[in-house]
């Protein structure tokens, strides 16, 4: 049935480095996370230690953009898990910033809830201290390539040379409210692992994430079933394929994945992941399309393992032309976004 089951041992990951995890009883005296979020994420585990089954099997669709977005295979399989949930949390990079900021937020009455300062400001947005002495990413000793060291999280450009900021430009964390009360949000996670947004309890913008879903849990009086977590990412990562052979960057992409599903596990209680799209394949850019094909299978057996939906736009992208070398037309993520708009 594959691993859709949280123990307490994983829940704890929400919450620290994934080297040095303490026992679960000692969470609060680590971490700044209120008590009725480590109560709440106990409530995940049954008073006899039984493990408890918080994520649905596998789940794949092939978006095709229909006009009848009701009747099209991604709707049918989202919409007995999805819809009308109270909360919705998009991660990912600028392509889903367009998706969520411009193409969700018309469909619906709403106002924005809360908006974060350009690139810097996602700490002051999820609330959380920043760390006294930022550290930067790891690296790793390759083999080949004359053993060049190279790095295996981003940020590789703007966030490197700006602590505590983004790669990515254009989009910024931000909230919507709906009148019912329902919201959205976007956060800018452009990479599967990165150290952008570190806190003195967290080492990783992808753990600081978590730490952020939980205390929102208990902030909004929502359980874990009613938190769905849409997530992208891939194209940023593939830039930190210099001086890795393919071999080595699926390796490097696939296991920084895993270990933000864990991390999403224990607050998410639907999880689904939107394929990577093409690229032009410019020569001035690292990203191939092969390697996205590929990465994109990556994803699919990782979440046949975990639980989780996995939405392939890649086909219907190709019906779209692009306006850089990853971006589309808004056409594209109009499309898209009618999906996600049916839903909630």
């Amino acid at each position: 049935m594959g691993r859709r089951t949280t123990r307490v041992g994983v829940v704890a990951l929400v919450l620290v480095t994934l080297t040095a995890l303490p026992s679960f009883k000692s969470l609060s005296s680590h971490f700044p996370l209120k008590s009725a979020s480590v109560s709440h994420l106990a409530s995940l585990k049954d008073p006899v230690g039984a493990e408890v089954n918080v994520h649905e099997s596998f789940g794949y669709c092939e978006y095709d953009g229909s006009m009848d977005t009701t009747g099209s295979d991604c709707y049918k399989l989202l919409s007995p898990h999805l819809q009308s949930k109270p909360a919705w949390h998009f991660f990912g990079d600028s392509q889903m910033g367009i998706l969520v900021v411009l193409e969700l937020h018309h469909p619906h009455k709403s106002k924005h809830g809360a908006r974060g300062d350009k690139r810097c400001n996602f700490l002051n947005y999820v609330r959380l201290e920043k760390r006294s002495q930022w550290v930067p990413p790891a690296q790793l000793q390759m083999k080949g390539e004359g053993g060049l060291t190279t790095q295996s999280q981003g940020p590789m450009v703007n966030g490197l040379e700006n602590p505590f900021c983004t790669d990515l430009m254009g989009f910024t964390s931000i909230s919507f409210l709906t009148e019912t009360k329902n919201y959205w949000e976007y956060l800018p996670v452009e990479y599967a692992s990165d150290v952008e947004q570190q806190t003195p309890y967290t080492n990783t913008t992808q753990e600081t994430l978590a730490m952020f879903l939980a205390n929102e849990l208990v902030d909004r009086n929502l359980t874990m079933k009613e938190n769905v977590c849409i997530v992208s990412n891939g194209l940023h990562d593939q830039k930190l394929c210099a001086n890795k052979t393919k071999e080595e960057c699926l390796d490097m992409y696939t296991t920084n994945v895993n270990t933000y599903l864990e991390l999403l596990e224990p607050v998410c209680g639907h999880i689904v992941w939107l394929g990577i799209t093409p690229v032009q394949e410019d020569d001035k850019f690292l990203q191939t399309n092969e390697v996205g094909l590929k990465w994109n299978q990556a994803i699919q057996t990782l979440l046949k393992a975990r639980g989780g939906f996995f939405v392939d736009t890649w086909n219907e992208t190709l019906k779209f032309d692009h306006t850089d070398n990853i971006h589309l037309v808004r056409d594209y993520y109009k499309s898209v976004g009618k999906l996600f708009s049916s839903l909630m």
